[in-house]
């Protein structure tokens, strides 16, 4: 669907909505929502309103980071592990966001060593990947750790496939 006019309404349930040109202010009906749109997207192929992103991942040797919002504005970097079941956050990152002890139960992990060690375990209210958001994910603090790890609490959300040889993360929502 291409939409060259300035205001307009398209129907966008199930589809892909490209603009091109200038685009201002256009109502996009979406999954029964309107979502207004101002923007000027020369050439762009805008694929957020059907709930897919790719996502530039930065390689370090054989593991890819990529940046993460959480609870909308604490920022980190996280190794991308889809052998971790939860998200995992180093402990002082833990202590800077405000995650109360009071609000954690006690767990037993698993570690890529095949170590099982005592953890601390809470949800996470949102996690925010370049946008692309996530509620209530499960979460670990892990206290001997400065890694901390994007798993598969967060990616469960989603259809996924990772390009290594692009360096690309490809989410699309349930």
């Amino acid at each position: 669907m291409v939409v060259n006019t300035v205001g307009g309404v398209a129907n966008a349930v199930g589809k892909t909505v490209v603009f091109t040109g200038k685009t201002v202010a256009t109502t996009v009906k979406g999954a029964g929502k309107a979502v207004m749109v101002t923007t000027n997207a020369t050439a762009k192929t805008i694929n957020w309103l059907s709930g897919s992103k790719t996502i530039k991942l930065e390689r370090s040797g054989n593991s890819y980071y990529v940046n993460v919002v959480v609870n909308r504005r604490h920022k980190i970097k996280l190794l991308l592990d889809t052998g971790a079941t939860d998200i995992q956050l180093p402990m002082e990152f833990a202590k800077k966001i405000g995650v109360p002890k009071w609000k954690t139960h006690p767990v037993r992990v698993r570690v890529a060593s095949g170590a099982i060690i005592q953890s601390r375990g809470f949800k996470i209210p949102e996690v925010s990947v370049h946008g692309v958001k996530a509620k209530n994910v499960s979460g670990v603090v892990l206290k001997n750790s400065n890694t901390g790890l994007l798993g598969m609490s967060y990616l469960n959300n989603f259809i996924f496939k990772i390009d290594t040889q692009k360096k690309l993360l490809y989410l699309k929502r349930r």
